[in-house]
């Protein structure tokens, strides 16, 4: 972390306690564009795959790569249509980071188990109400 950041508000890594404290996205506020962007791509990825019960924890963690790569594509995209300049350097690294991400996950939709597991439907039958 640069000097100058190390005085702003919430830019400090470290606990009084001198442990590393890691920001994650439970720290963060869920309504802003960014964050419901990224949650919709992520939530999109996670669906394509089959849900995250099918996803090992690596497809989970590039889901959340490729959606954070994603976000900075949309936000340097709406500057250049909004005709600001923009880093074509920084457009293409970004660019070349989410085709990257994505070359590593896979590739189309992945069908659900729709069949419940034996125990499952024996567990919902014997709870059911008998009909006469």
């Amino acid at each position: 972390m640069s000097e100058d950041a190390a005085g702003l508000p919430g830019t400090n890594p470290r606990k009084t306690s001198g442990k590393l404290r890691l920001l994650t996205r439970a720290d963060l506020d869920g309504r802003t564009r960014a964050r419901r962007l990224f949650d919709s791509i992520e939530a999109g990825i996670v669906s394509d795959l089959g849900g995250a019960s099918h996803m090992s924890t690596i497809e989970g963690n590039l889901a959340a790569a490729f959606a954070g790569a994603a976000v900075n594509v949309h936000h340097v995209n709406a500057r250049l249509l909004a005709g600001e300049e923009i880093d074509l350097g920084e457009h293409a690294t970004i660019i070349s980071s989410l085709v990257r991400v994505a070359a590593r996950l896979p590739r189309g939709r992945r069908a659900k188990n729709a069949v419940p597991d034996l125990k499952d439907y024996l567990s919902a039958k014997s709870d059911a109400p008998e009909s006469s």
